[in-house]
């Protein structure tokens, strides 16, 4: 498996992703006149830090996310007093909520921002449900597919989104599926065989092709919405489909290189999907944090402190081990 330029963008993007989620917790707890104990940049041995309105600023030797405390938040904070009008703790509900919650707003709104400029300056979108490339000696070719060429329904279903031709063909193992293809003017049907090696997911050999265009600012306002929605249903596709990941990862490597457009997309699907990611109800994510509080509202009585922290230790436990698997996973699709 070789290290290329998508992983290591994805690991830079992530830190950085990571310390503007953090900073978004910052100024909203500012803007409610919580205070701020302290804001690093980083991991690893601190560099310097300096003091502004209260609040200690650091830069550490790895400039890879960020950290930050608020004061009262930790419910194993000494010195905590009651009444104590700039500390988390003691602040309303909608307040605690709204610093909880900015984090992934601010990665929301970033992700939002970033394909609006995006759309506004011109990008390549897909074509539906049309050929883009045939990798030679592929099922598709020894079927005579052809770029262009748009794909209709698959053994007479209707075909609307790429997705579903991903789900067909994977499960669809050394069964012919028969194609209504569209070229040009003529109409006509081509039956393939999707075949793979075991422990691997069929695929045609086959991606889908992509136009340049520029969108108008209210256009692209849309389409950065659309895009977002989209992401969301491929997070649930992929979900409750694990099996196609590795043809997707294929027709995503193969249908663009890695440019500045690519590098920007990436950017703004990640900050969106760390936005989702935070608000997952596990409770050392801001979610978890939020359903605490909600909590707390309806029962007017604080989950115990004990409590509160051994949660968090789990919750963190289960997203380290997620991670681990996925990572595992993933090596072993590169290998295979």
């Amino acid at each position: 498996m070789q290290f290329s330029m998508p992983y290591l963008a994805f690991i830079l993007f992530v830190g950085l992703l990571v310390a503007l989620h953090e900073l978004g917790h910052l100024l909203m707890a500012r803007l409610l006149g919580v205070k701020i104990t302290n804001y690093a940049f980083g991991l690893g041995p601190r560099l310097f830090s300096f003091r502004r309105r209260g609040t200690q600023y650091l830069l550490r030797a790895i400039p890879w996310g960020a950290s930050i405390r608020i004061h009262g938040m930790d419910p194993h904070q000494a010195g905590l007093k009651p009444l104590d009008i700039v500390s988390y703790a003691e602040q309303p509900t909608w307040k605690r909520l709204a610093i909880i919650y900015s984090g992934p707003l601010l990665n929301a709104l970033v992700a939002w921002l970033v394909f609006v400029s995006l759309y506004v300056s011109g990008t390549h979108v897909p074509l539906p449900m049309t050929i883009g490339t045939v990798t030679p000696g592929s099922e598709a070719a020894r079927a005579q597919l052809r770029p262009g060429d748009v794909i209709e329904t698959a053994n007479t279903l209707s075909i609307q989104r790429w997705s579903q031709l991903q789900d067909i063909v994977a499960d669809n193992n050394q069964q012919p599926l028969t194609f209504r293809i569209r070229r040009a003017e003529k109409t006509f049907e081509s039956t393939v065989h999707p075949h793979a090696d075991p422990g691997k997911v069929p695929h045609l050999g086959v991606t889908q092709q992509y136009v340049f265009r520029r969108f108008p600012f209210k256009a692209a306002c849309q389409q950065a919405i659309l895009q977002m929605g989209r992401l969301v249903q491929q997070i649930a596709y992929l979900v409750t489909k694990p099996a196609t990941l590795p043809a997707m990862m294929v027709q995503s490597s193969e249908s663009q290189s890695f440019g500045w457009t690519t590098a920007v997309r990436l950017f703004g699907s990640l900050s969106w999907m760390l936005a989702l990611f935070y608000l997952l109800p596990i409770p050392s994510l801001d979610g978890g944090k939020g359903l605490f509080v909600i909590l707390e509202t309806l029962t007017h009585r604080r989950v115990p402190a004990a409590l509160e922290t051994l949660l968090q230790t789990i919750g963190f436990f289960v997203l380290l081990g997620g991670a681990v698997f996925l990572f595992i996973r993933h090596v072993r699709l590169q290998l295979n």
